[in-house]
């Protein structure tokens, strides 16, 4: 009796060193990771989002953010476009008056030199009212040009009331229908299309005849345009491309037209 008390004694002291050393060796232990759910649909943390759901919102931000950076791009690409149509005009109608003035030089020069040929020395009698003519024509052209050096310039607030006041002053003037043109141009650089409009639908009822009807019958079409006005937009730029074939403004026409096309209007 007294040899199996002593075995049992000992036997539970050896079980108490092993449950001491496991608890020791378990607490040694680090924290168990996450469990890991593989499935068809990715790594998925038991109870949060899989991988392919992170990755795909992630991509969703990336592509809203793109888009947004896409499209103020195009539009401040379009402004830009706008003011460089703008300065191309103004430098085409520069150069065509260059040429003006250097013909008349040719010819005001031929006329003197035919004039010393022929051994004409008597002046011919001033004419009072040819005088007053020739002084009121050159006054035109000098608030003419004054005019358009502003607006060459890039100064449209200030070119704006002085082509205004040249068409008060000068309504049937041989420059009137290019000075609201030009005016109609400066109020849509600076975007006032109501304004730029009423300028172009001007010139364009005046009929085919008046100088500038081709740009302006352009410019009404691109004005519709900004305004949101399509069937009217595609109205004025098919009479373009069918009026003036094989033209430069045709060609801005067709080109606007496909843009229609495209976006559906």
């Amino acid at each position: 009796m007294r040899y199996i008390s002593f075995s049992i004694a000992k036997i539970a002291g050896v079980a108490g060193v092993f449950v001491c050393t496991a608890s020791a060796v378990w607490a040694a232990q680090p924290a168990a990771a996450p469990v890991i759910d593989i499935t068809a649909g990715g790594s998925r943390v038991r109870g949060g989002p899989s991988l392919d759901e992170r990755v795909s919102k992630i991509e969703r931000v990336l592509e809203n953010q793109t888009l947004e950076d896409f499209a103020n791009r195009i539009n401040s690409l379009q402004k830009e476009l706008q003011k460089l149509q703008g300065d191309a005009e103004v430098l085409n109608h520069s150069i065509d008056e260059l040429k003006r003035k250097q013909k008349e030089m040719y010819l005001d020069l031929d006329r003197r030199i035919r004039k010393l040929e022929t051994g004409a020395t008597s002046a011919a009698p001033v004419d009072p009212n040819a005088q007053a003519q020739a002084q009121a024509a050159a006054a035109q052209r000098a608030a003419y040009d004054a005019a358009f050096g502003l607006l060459r310039d890039g100064k449209y607030d200030e070119a704006i009331p002085q082509f205004e006041e040249f068409i008060k002053q000068y309504p049937t003037g041989d420059n009137a229908a290019n000075a609201r043109y030009w005016l109609g141009e400066a109020y849509f650089v600076q975007r006032s299309y109501d304004s730029a409009l009423a300028q172009f639908q001007t010139i364009v009822t005046q009929g085919p005849t008046t100088p500038k009807y081709s740009d302006a019958l352009l410019k009404l079409g691109l004005t519709h345009f900004e305004m949101g006005t399509w069937d009217k937009s595609s109205q004025a730029l098919n009479e373009v491309v069918t009026k003036f074939p094989n033209t430069s403004q045709a060609q801005v026409a067709a080109q606007r037209l496909e843009q229609l096309k495209r976006e559906g209007h």
